[in-house]
């Protein structure tokens, strides 16, 4: 079963209690982008709702349509972001792996494609509260998904 989110609607789901606060962890799952779109297209994401910066995401990048798994705070962004863009129309699987303040790992399964990146960029995301799908629900709420999401999941630990 999936749920459509559509982005004129501002639609996304979030809860206020976030199951995981810190590194390590791995969150992913199943997506039908409906158009690569200008912006950014979250998949699942967690995050601090009190503040623009801080966050984990693993989401569709603008414009190209590449996966990217990316950790923000106050002073560094780093993201590890996949050669291979999605197909709109299509389902698509992505996961990040989140397993160190310097290491994260993006991958993309896509049409029978595999794909993947990584980054060591040191980041230390704090305060993150709010564990979000189809959304990045920060005080500023954005990058909503378009599309389909189906099987969304996250784990804690290696």
């Amino acid at each position: 079963m999936s749920a459509k989110f559509v982005i004129a609607t501002s639609q996304g789901l979030f809860s206020a209690a976030a199951p995981i606060t810190a590194v390590p962890f791995t969150m992913g799952g199943w997506f039908n982008v409906s158009a690569i779109t200008a912006a950014s297209q979250t998949l699942v994401a967690i995050c601090d709702n009190a503040s623009v910066d801080n966050y984990f995401t693993v989401q569709v990048s603008a414009t190209t349509g590449f996966v990217q798994a990316t950790a923000r705070s106050a002073a560094a962004t780093g993201a590890a972001i996949t050669a291979t863009a999605v197909t709109a129309g299509t389902w698509n699987f992505m996961v990040g792996r989140f397993a160190s303040n310097n290491r994260w790992v993006d991958i993309l399964l896509s049409n029978g494609d595999t794909d993947h990146a990584q980054d060591t960029t040191v980041v230390t995301p704090v305060g993150v509260d709010n564990l979000c799908v189809g959304v990045r629900q920060m005080s500023t709420p954005g990058n909503f998904m378009g599309g389909f999401i189906s099987e969304v999941w996250w784990a804690k630990g290696d």
